[in-house]
C-alpha cells in the first residue's frame, strides 16, 4: 500500500516551519520537522522531502541544500552578472561584495558561480547537438 498524497493543510504545515535541513531546529528529537512529522503523521524523511519538493516549487532554485537555504532566482541572477564563459577567471575580490549582498558566505556564492557555470556549459552543449536536426 502506497503512501496516502499530501493535504493542502498538511503543505501549508510544513512551510510555515521555513527552516531548511541545516538548522539546528531540524537535528535531535523535538526537531521542528519531527514536531512536524508526528502531528502530520508522517515520517521524517517523507516531511523533509516533501518540504524541499515545496520549496523548489516556490521558485527556489538548485535543488542542493546550503547552510542559508535554498537559491532563490533573484540570487542566481546577481552570481550570473559576474561571470564570464569565455574561460577568463572571475577578477579577484568579487564574491565578498556579492556574498555581503545576498546574506550568504563567500564560499557559498563561489561554489554557486561554478555550479551555475558548468549548467549553462551544459545547456549551450545541448543547444549545439540540436542544431539543424530534424524531429
Amino acid at each position: 500500500m502506497g503512501a496516502r498524497p499530501w493535504t493542502e493543510e498538511e503543505d501549508d504545515a510544513l512551510l510555515a516551519i521555513r527552516l531548511t535541513p541545516f538548522d539546528r531546529r531540524y537535528e535531535g528529537r523535538g526537531g521542528a520537522i519531527d514536531a512536524a512529522a508526528r502531528r502530520l503523521g508522517r515520517t521524517r524523511a517523507a516531511c523533509l522531502s516533501r518540504y524541499a519538493k515545496l520549496m523548489r516549487s516556490r521558485g527556489h532554485t538548485g535543488g542542493k541544500w546550503t547552510d542559508e537555504g535554498l537559491w532563490t532566482p533573484e540570487e542566481d541572477d546577481a552570481v550570473r552578472a559576474c561571470l564570464t564563459y569565455d574561460g577568463t577567471p572571475v577578477a579577484p575580490g568579487t564574491w565578498p561584495p556579492i556574498a555581503e549582498d545576498l546574506g550568504r558566505s563567500v564560499h557559498a556564492v563561489r561554489a554557486r558561480a561554478v555550479h551555475l557555470r558548468r549548467l549553462e556549459a551544459a545547456n549551450r552543449r545541448d543547444n549545439r547537438g540540436s542544431v539543424g536536426q530534424t524531429p
